[in-house]
């Protein structure tokens, strides 16, 4: 009993406890969130090392004060924000960090086993093919627009949150973390993605997200993030490796 008590601990949020490696699938890696104050968030001291932690307060800078360098973008904008957060009881007045070293996590909801239904043949008839086929076109055209988004975002950061911000993005994006129904449109958002980067180290603009062709014309260099790309695929929690369920993004709870 005392060892099922002590493994329970282990995943009970409690102030500069570590996060468990096998929990990392539930990082919410959405670089634009928004976190309370008393909000139980995540936080990553160091690369892929996380610990709990308790939001107390927004602390938005000068973009001149992040990293001590020069940024164009907007200090209200979720990822310039910084905020003070708790690690632990006994210091009272916390640290500040950035918000792209904080996260979310994911609810896992366990999908349900189907009990006394008879299972229901699919419809593969040309029209349900078409049908299928439109709201994936749909589904993968909302991607590309909310990458679109995000790296506009990421590019007007300082180097080193801009390559948190991509970082955050290659695992959120990466193929390997959807599930298999989903992989074949993943895998298109994420080769879209790691074009628009090559794309915007090139100086050139992004490519437009309705269009479902890359334009050919356009002639680029493969960009200098592709030598981090290795070691990030090492990062990314395979589906399958986790007991893959539906997911739904939450907040980590509130302290008291």
């Amino acid at each position: 009993e005392e060892e099922e008590e002590e493994e329970e601990d282990l995943y009970t949020p409690k102030l500069g406890r570590p996060f468990p490696e096998e929990l990392h699938h539930m990082l919410d890696r959405d670089i634009n969130n928004i976190f309370r104050p008393e909000e139980w968030v995540v936080y990553e001291t160091s690369e892929q090392f996380f610990v709990w932690a308790i939001i107390l307060y927004p602390h938005t800078v000068e973009d001149s004060e992040v990293n001590g360098e020069e940024a164009t973008s907007n200090s209200s904008e979720p990822t310039m924000t910084r905020y003070k957060i708790l690690l632990n009881e006994q210091d009272t007045e916390g640290e500040t960090v950035s918000a792209l070293d904080l996260y979310k996590l994911i609810t896992i909801v366990p999908e349900k086993e189907a009990e006394g239904q008879e299972l229901v043949p699919v419809d593969e008839s040309n029209s349900s093919t078409l049908v299928r086929q439109a709201a994936d076109s749909e589904r993968l055209r909302g991607l590309k627009q909310r990458i679109c988004i995000e790296l506009r975002l990421a590019w007007r950061l300082p180097e080193e949150e801009k390559k948190k911000a991509i970082r955050r993005m290659y695992i959120k994006y990466h193929p390997d973390k959807a599930e298999p129904t989903e992989m074949d449109l993943y895998e298109e958002a994420f080769k879209f993605m790691l074009r628009q980067i090559d794309r915007l180290e090139s100086g050139l603009s992004l490519e437009d997200p309705d269009e479902e062709t890359p334009d050919e014309e356009d002639t680029y260099q493969p960009s200098s993030w592709r030598r981090y790309y290795n070691q990030w695929n090492s990062y990314v929690p395979r589906y399958g490796s986790y007991g893959g369920s539906n997911r739904r993004s939450g907040g980590g709870g509130r302290g008291g």
